[in-house]
């Protein structure tokens, strides 16, 4: 079980570690895809009230990493045979990226999904910002035994996902409305954490930890997020 109040998502998790936070390193597919991690940075755009990105899924591969046992690895299937390789890795927590707008992936197997909440020590849902996608993929994975949900993934737009302050309301409704159904499942918030009354509006809401992502565009603000 998570017991931090803070994760550092990709792409910066692949890079930040601290010790008050678990840095989600990914998304990560089966097999490399062009491009290096690297470049995920330049793909971010100014955009008004976040920031917008087209990173897609460029990545090393799940056969590349050197896993330890404090990070987080976010994994994206492309297909529903991807989830028997996930199983097959020594990661200890595990992400599940059936959300991102750019790579329109969205693919679910319950069977070997329940077999992934039994192996590893957490499981983690990265949930839709769209609310109809949003209602699909709590309907089809609410009763494999998941602990934890991140809400939510960047919100598509024909440009890119888009980040940051302008994705926090569509985060605080989606906590509500999953907290109203499932009061036992463990949050994980994220989307435009800027300042302490960010993280308050969160908790409010109902999440139980605090995903910090654009922030570290300026990171003279993080000490005051965490204090």
């Amino acid at each position: 079980m998570l017991n931090k109040k803070f994760i550092i998502s990709p792409p910066f998790g692949n890079y930040i570690t601290r010790d008050w936070a678990y840095s989600v390193k990914g998304s990560f597919t089966v097999a490399a895809r062009p491009g290096l991690v690297m470049s995920a940075l330049k793909t971010f755009r100014k955009y008004p009230g976040g920031w917008i990105n087209q990173i897609g899924l460029k990545n090393k591969g799940i056969y590349n990493i050197e896993y330890d046992d404090e990070s987080i690895y976010s994994f994206a299937p492309l297909k529903k045979e991807d989830y028997i390789n996930f199983l097959s890795t020594p990661a200890k927590h595990v992400e599940l990226n059936i959300s991102c707008p750019n790579a329109k992936v969205n693919y679910i197997d319950q069977r070997i999904l329940k077999m992934m909440v039994d192996k590893f020590e957490t499981v983690i849902i990265k949930m839709p910002s769209e609310r109809r996608q949003f209602n699909n993929v709590l309907d089809a994975t609410s009763e494999c035994g998941v602990q934890y949900y991140h809400l939510c993934n960047t919100f598509p737009t024909e440009k890119g996902g888009v980040s940051g302050s302008s994705l926090k309301n569509v985060s605080l409704r989606r906590i509500y409305q999953i907290k109203k159904l499932r009061s036992d499942i463990k949050v994980i918030g994220g989307g435009g954490i800027y300042n302490k009354q960010d993280v308050i509006d969160y908790y409010n809401a109902g999440a139980d930890i605090f995903s910090l992502s654009t922030v570290w565009f300026t990171p003279w603000r993080i000490k005051s997020i965490i204090s």
